[in-house]
């Protein structure tokens, strides 16, 4: 009887540790987005070409209060100009020309891969860009309360083409104290049950 309660106590546990994934998201992120354009103005890079063009960044999650981390996969591929495509990754790193831009660092990724930007939209200082490719997880920074998605470009982002589908799974934070503690207690009665039976 207490065998069972102890499994089925570590069961649960392990049931309520294993669902602290919390927000599922599936998204288009056009080829002509531009994580540096994200409060809405572009970089001089940018102002080339049709200004009718959206270039702004696609706001994935925002909130991210209590997010550890997220998962992406992405599928699809951009072009950086019709007619001239060049598959993602094939035009080699390259880094975005204007710099630093609206608080976005510079970045150093392959032409037309995935890219991301984390920002604090009151605090510049916790604004982090990376790089995606087609997978990963990545861990929330501290201070970044949105994530924009975007495909690498140098600049001109109005002239790009295709688009990535791109799946992002939130994971909440650590769980808290009572989740670890029932799965502590778990754990341990059947550790002593084990040695209970060797014995």
């Amino acid at each position: 009887m207490i065998k069972n309660a102890l499994l089925g106590g570590a069961l649960l546990a392990l049931g309520i540790v294993a669902s602290a994934s919390a927000t599922n998201a599936a998204i288009i992120v056009p080829g002509t987005s531009d994580i540096w354009a994200w409060n809405g103005i572009a970089p001089p890079d940018d102002q080339m070409g049709s200004p009718t063009v959206d270039i702004s960044p696609v706001l994935a999650l925002s909130g991210l209060a209590g997010i550890h981390s997220v998962t992406i996969t992405a599928t699809g591929e951009t072009g950086n100009c019709p007619g001239c495509d060049v598959p993602n990754g094939a035009g080699g790193v390259l880094s975005h020309e204007d710099g630093a831009y609206n608080g976005i660092p510079d970045l150093n990724a392959p032409l037309n891969s995935l890219i991301g930007a984390w920002v604090n939209p009151t605090n510049a200082q916790d604004d982090m860009a990376f790089e995606i490719g087609t997978e990963g997880m990545f861990f929330v920074p501290n201070g970044a309360t949105e994530l924009f998605l975007g495909s690498m470009d140098g600049y001109q982002w109005n002239n790009n083409e295709g688009q990535f589908s791109v799946d992002v799974t939130a994971n909440s934070a650590v769980p808290e104290p009572f989740t670890l503690s029932l799965f502590g207690a778990g754990i341990a009665g059947v550790v002593i049950l084990r040695r209970r039976k060797k014995a």
